[in-house]
């Protein structure tokens, strides 16, 4: 069996990667992101998709706690992106597409 390690970033490191990635993306208008937090990003991810949403550009940060995910999506849904988030126990992933 495999192993993977599951690299930890600060809320400041993950707010940044954020930040390049829609600077980086050509669509720099935060209203054109959406942000949310769960506990199953891949299924998550699975669920947008069959309800037709482009997830070309999803990428997913995993936090350290349900508290640090939603104060990143607070802090880019205050920018103007657009909210997923959930009321999921154990919610300790960020994602953006």
């Amino acid at each position: 069996m495999q192993m993977y390690r599951v690299k930890r970033i600060t809320m400041s490191e993950i707010i940044m990667e954020i930040e390049a990635m829609v600077m980086n993306e050509g669509h720099k208008d935060y209203s054109y992101w959406k942000i949310g937090n769960t506990d199953r990003p891949t299924p998550r991810k699975k669920q947008f998709a069959n309800q037709g949403e482009n997830t070309k550009f999803w990428k997913q940060w995993y936090t350290v706690n349900k508290d640090d995910s939603l104060e990143i999506c607070k802090h880019f849904i205050e920018k103007g992106m657009k909210s997923e988030l959930t009321k999921e126990t154990g919610a300790n992933y960020v994602y953006v597409f």
